[in-house]
Order: C-alpha cells, then sequence, then structure tokens
C-alpha cells in the first residue's frame, strides 16, 4: 500500500501533464491555421502558459511540428476545394483581403524601422498602463457587482465614443469606388452612391475594418488626389482605438488582443504610407 500511492500519484501527474500538453497543442494548431502562421501558433500557447512546468524543447518541437501539419493540411483542403493550384502563400483560414505583388524598393527598408520602433513604443506603453490598472483594479473592484459595473460602464463609454466620432465626422463623404469590393462600405448620413470613411472603419467588424485598411493602398495608389480615406479619419481612429484598448483590456469579459493589434498597426503603417504621400510626394 505504501508503495503503489507514489506510483498512482506520479500516473495522476504524468496523464494531467500530458493533458496540459495536448491542449497547449491543439491550441497551437488553431491559431496556426486562423492566421496561416505555424511559428506564431507554436510562440502564442508557449507565451501564455510558459510558467507550467511541461513545457520542454522537444515538447515545442511537438507542438510546432503539429501546427505545421495543420497548416499544411488546410492549404491542401482549401486547393482541393477552389480547384487552384496548391500553395502555402495564403493558407491562412480568416482572410482578411489580399495586396498586389510589387517589386520592392528602397522605401520598404526605413518602413520596417520606424513601423517597427513606434508599434515598439505603442507596446511598451501598453503594458506600462495594463501593468497599473490591473494593480488598481485588483485593490479596488474586489466585488463581482462591480465587475459588471466597470464593464457595463466601459462598454457605454466605448458606444458613446465610436458614435460621437462618427457624428462629429459626419460631412466627410467619399465616393465609393469599384476597387473596394470587398469592403463594406458604411453610408450612415452621406448622400446616395457616397460613404463615410469614419464609419466604414469604426462600424464595421474588425475583420471589415482590417479589409478596409488593405484596400486603401491600391485606391491611393490609383488616385492620390482624393483620398478615400482622409489623414484626419486614420488619426481619429487610431487614437481612439488604441487608447479604448489600453483601458478596456482587463476589463471582466473575454477578450483577445490578436485583431485590436492587426487594426492599431494597419493604421500606424497607413499613417506612416500617408506621410510619405502627402508630405514628401513619394510614389507608393
Amino acid at each position: 500500500m505504501v508503495c503503489y500511492l507514489p506510483i498512482n500519484g506520479f500516473k495522476t501527474l504524468r496523464n494531467d501533464v500530458v493533458k496540459r500538453q495536448m491542449i497547449a497543442a491543439g491550441a497551437s494548431v488553431g491559431v496556426s491555421t486562423a492566421f496561416g502562421s505555424p511559428i506564431g501558433g507554436a510562440l502564442f500557447s508557449y507565451e501564455i502558459s510558459k510558467p507550467n512546468t511541461f513545457w520542454t524543447f522537444s515538447m515545442l518541437w511537438r507542438v510546432f511540428g503539429a501546427c505545421c501539419l495543420g497548416t499544411f493540411l488546410l492549404g491542401i483542403y482549401t486547393s482541393l476545394w477552389q480547384g487552384t493550384t496548391f500553395s502555402l502563400d495564403d493558407t491562412g483560414a480568416l482572410k482578411f483581403g489580399s495586396l498586389d505583388d510589387t517589386e520592392s524598393s528602397l522605401l520598404d527598408l526605413p518602413a520596417a524601422v520606424v513601423i517597427g520602433i513606434v508599434c515598439g513604443l505603442l507596446g511598451s506603453f501598453f503594458i506600462f498602463v495594463n501593468i497599473n490598472l490591473a494593480i488598481y483594479r485588483k485593490k479596488y473592484i474586489s466585488k463581482n457587482w462591480m465587475k459588471i459595473a466597470e464593464a457595463v460602464g466601459f462598454s457605454f463609454l466605448s458606444c458613446s465614443i465610436f458614435f460621437g466620432c462618427v457624428v462629429a465626422r459626419q460631412g466627410s463623404c467619399r465616393t465609393a469606388s469599384n476597387s473596394g469590393t470587398e469592403v463594406n462600405l458604411m453610408q450612415f448620413r452621406c448622400p446616395p452612391e457616397q460613404f463615410n470613411p469614419l464609419a466604414t472603419l469604426i462600424f464595421n467588424t474588425e475583420g471589415g475594418t482590417i479589409r478596409a485598411l488593405m484596400a486603401f493602398p491600391k485606391e491611393l495608389r490609383d488616385n492620390q488626389n482624393e483620398s478615400s480615406v482622409p489623414v484626419s479619419d486614420i488619426a481619429i481612429y487610431f487614437v481612439v482605438w488604441y487608447c479604448l484598448t489600453i483601458i478596456t483590456y482587463g476589463v471582466w469579459v473575454p477578450a483577445g488582443l490578436f485583431l485590436p493589434g492587426i487594426l492599431i498597426g494597419s493604421s500606424v503603417g497607413i499613417l506612416y504610407m500617408d506621410i510619405l504621400v502627402y508630405g514628401f510626394n513619394a510614389n507608393i
């Protein structure tokens, strides 16, 4: 009996570790197939669960292998379903649009440096603010009704700010172009055959907004005189979305940072492109 308990406890512990490993592998494969990124999927699970002791070097390689296999099979099944040539260039399950293939130029190098530095600083400030907000939340929001009240209050604040910004820019209307067929354009209070750029960014789903931002460079290249999304609207959207993401992340509701991070980064990229086009007369 004395020998049986440690062995049974060891088996229980081992089964628990195996279950955690399987959960980590499943979560990694899900992220990998969603975004078409095996490395990102493996690192995602490692990042959110790295304090656990079941992570080993061999475990990380097994998870990465599962992510590669999942992404590879998704590419095969997608090609068979669509009847196209097999390719791993666009295997993600979430489609946010496509960019035209163009030759790289020397402008791409400083863009990567500048956008990387700006987004790194934005991320650092985000972490700094959230650490302090988490301390205050843990100290002052200790009851369930307080958590619910905080979530309701931030929901009302977010809706009010979003709608107020769009109303303030209700006169900023643009003519709808044929190049944005993938984008769900929001008319809001604009005349027929026109749309409100800021309403299109704010009132769309997150995926719809990403598609709108990805369609913007082609529209700007075709017509640089009248931008389909004015610089002021992009700046307003970036500031509002970034500030609300900072203060609302940590509220007691299920939420993530994948798509908000993509939206913020896309906005920074669009602002950088606008600075080059309208500030330095650069060709894109």
